[in-house]
């Protein structure tokens, strides 16, 4: 079981870094267009030509079919263009692109030489390659996803320390706060931003906002997650029941944690973080 579940964490992040590296992993540029050459099937790699069997694999050129006697049918409208062959390199040069977003490289893992091209995944309606854009839109997935769990966290545990340290009015006025966002339609409110959103917003702008939106929506369960983390950690036990309320944390404060750090003079707001957030 443990090597079943190592495979899968090794697996998970082997696919966050090639995902932090898309530009490295990438061929091409996501957003350039090749007109002459839409929905273009996958490339075939091949060993072995004319001449014999070669150990680097090498791709021939497409070579568009339409208006011909071939089915009408994208897979059939491209034929091998077999009169010169595009050995396949490692670590080669091409389109330049941002390292994580700051260092500028032109550095890639593989591609072949102009005019051919490796088009694993084929490509899209306007010719751009499907393989680039999947690793460049998974790299902002991964990023929104992220960026919104931090702020989603960030707030939803500061409102829970507060609510569960304070209690009383407090307590019930940002539970109550809480239960109103979780009863929302995120998803539709989520739309509803983007469309209020002006169009002259850059791209980046509206990925932040977005995220933030999404952040500031899902704080909303966090709370009780926060709470949940303060009964196992007041009582000993090593699992978290499904659900608490912010009272059961008032209650801890009052016996354990906190009126020892009240004893020796230290403000409320450091007691109450140090007391019922989980440790470093």
């Amino acid at each position: 079981m443990r090597t079943k579940t190592a495979i899968l964490v090794a697996l998970l992040a082997g696919l966050h870094l090639v995902l932090l590296f898309a530009g490295f992993f990438a061929p091409y540029d996501p957003t350039t267009q090749d007109r002459e050459l839409p929905y273009a099937p996958p490339t075939r790699f091949h060993f072995k030509d004319s001449s014999g069997f070669h150990l680097r694999p090498f791709v021939y050129a497409w070579t568009s079919v339409l208006g011909s006697d071939q089915p009408d049918s994208y897979q059939e409208s491209y034929k091998e263009d077999r009169s010169h062959e595009y050995p396949l390199h490692f670590f080669v040069s091409g389109p330049s692109y941002k390292l994580l977003g700051i260092y500028e490289t032109s550095a890639h893992l593989f591609g072949v030489a102009e005019p051919g091209k490796v088009l694993l995944f084929g490509t899209d309606a306007y010719g751009r390659d499907e393989l680039s854009r999947v690793l460049v839109g998974g790299q902002i997935s991964v990023a929104a996803g992220i960026t919104a769990t931090f702020i989603a966290l960030l707030a939803g545990s500061i409102l829970g320390v507060i609510a569960g340290y304070y209690g009383r009015w407090i307590d019930e006025s940002l539970m109550g706060v809480t239960e109103l966002f979780l009863s929302l339609p995120w998803l539709y409110f989520l739309l509803g931003v983007r469309a209020f959103l002006p169009l002259h917003l850059s791209t980046i702008k509206t990925f932040f906002l977005l995220t933030g939106v999404i952040g500031l929506i899902g704080w909303a369960g966090q709370p009780d997650w926060c709470e949940v983390w303060y009964s196992a950690r007041a009582t000993g036990t090593t699992f978290w029941p499904p659900a608490a309320s912010a009272d059961l944390i008032f209650t801890f404060c009052d016996a354990t944690f906190c009126p020892k750090p009240l004893a020796c003079c230290l403000p409320r707001r450091r007691c109450s973080f140090r007391g019922i957030l989980p440790p470093k």
